[in-house]
């Protein structure tokens, strides 16, 4: 059964799979990022949180852990439509 996870403006985020959560910490994320996109550079541990602060109706932080937030989510889904040639509904 999957946990759900609270966020920064209350609202309860969508189920985590067992054992696997639904935020990163700078860490987690430079270290997924390295090892899946070698070929983009290297991704400083420092410069996320500072980046993701500065992007803060994207991002959210909670005790140091990044999720993304609904407006970072519709962003994401735009740029991925945008790159397939499809439009999404507004």
């Amino acid at each position: 059964m999957g946990v759900s996870r609270k966020y920064q403006n209350g609202k309860a985020g969508p189920p985590a799979q067992e054992g696997v959560s639904n935020d990163l910490s700078p860490t987690e994320i430079a270290d997924i990022f390295n090892s899946k996109f070698r070929d983009a550079g290297q991704l400083t541990r420092g410069n996320i949180t500072k980046n993701m602060g500065n992007n803060s109706d994207y991002f959210g932080s909670v005790d140091g852990r990044w999720h993304l937030k609904q407006a970072g989510k519709d962003a994401a889904a735009k740029l991925v439509a945008e790159a397939k040639g499809e439009t999404l509904a507004a």
